[in-house]
């Protein structure tokens, strides 16, 4: 479910504290990525996706490319974020410096 998400990125687009962009060709969605604005100088470039049959053909950095100038038009830093570490290699080819990884809390059961 949804629900939540969408809540969330209704919330921030209304109050411009962030954005969804879409890449479509030929009318199929190929990839979304978002941008969390923030009043400080970083905004943080999340939530990169793109369709699995169209991974590889450089969808996924046009997206991250767009993001980033678009950060960058609004005088902030550009940060990104994921949780995937395998994606470093891909960020890299983006221009960006790998600096740390996420963390999770251990659940209560695990402790």
């Amino acid at each position: 479910r949804y629900d939540a998400w969408l809540v969330d990125a209704s919330y921030k687009i209304r109050h411009e504290l962030g954005n969804i962009y879409a890449l479509y060709v030929e009318n199929i969605l190929i990839s979304t990525i978002c941008i969390n604005f923030s009043p400080l100088k970083h905004a943080i470039i999340t939530s990169l996706a793109t369709h699995p049959d169209f991974r590889g053909k450089g969808y996924g950095k046009q997206l991250v490319t767009y993001a980033t100038r678009e950060v960058l038009s609004r005088g902030q830093i550009p940060a990104l974020l994921t949780a995937n570490e395998r994606l470093g290699e891909f960020y890299e080819q983006c221009g960006y410096n790998i600096t740390g990884r996420w963390a999770s809390i251990l659940s209560q059961k695990n402790k």
